[in-house]
């Protein structure tokens, strides 16, 4: 189910694509799937977290590693 709904989500030429629940749930009936509405939630939800998480990490490493080229550039000119 989770390959499934990745596929209609992540899709940006699906009807689906980036949707809500209630787009994601009439492409699944149009798909002959039987997913509840609050699997679905569920899904969305996890989903953002995931999204979320990895946005706040690649956020960490970029400040991280400016950080250091700062550092090393700052003992060169001092």
């Amino acid at each position: 189910m989770d390959k499934y709904l990745s596929d209609l989500y992540y899709d940006p030429l699906h009807p689906a694509g980036f949707g809500g629940v209630a787009a994601i749930k009439r492409a699944a009936k149009k798909g002959n799937k039987n997913i509840s509405v609050k699997e679905i939630k569920t899904w969305l939800q996890v989903e953002t977290l995931i999204r979320y998480t990895n946005l706040y990490e690649e956020r960490f490493v970029a400040i991280k590693s400016l950080s250091r080229v700062l550092t090393v550039i700052g003992r060169r000119i001092w």
